[in-house]
């Protein structure tokens, strides 16, 4: 009997937790939101002037810092 208790509150504890990821992950349409111009320049440590110029080059040699982020970005 205490294994049947067990097995019932693992099940409702799992499905609780798949509802939550569920609720925060979201659908597909609801993540996607546009990202302007500045934005990604920002995060791309770019001057606005210069993504532009990146998008129409097709090149960029990016360096990352030792946690991954970006530190500089060049044509």
């Amino acid at each position: 009997m205490p294994y049947v208790v067990g097995v019932a509150v693992l099940v409702c504890l799992v499905g609780a937790l798949r509802a939550r990821l569920k609720a925060r992950i979201g659908t597909a349409d609801e993540r996607w939101r546009p990202v302007g111009l500045d934005r990604l320049a920002t995060g791309a440590a770019l001057v606005p002037q210069k993504l532009a110029a990146w998008q129409k080059a097709q090149i960029l040699y990016v360096e990352h810092g030792p946690r991954g982020r970006v530190t500089n970005a060049e044509e």
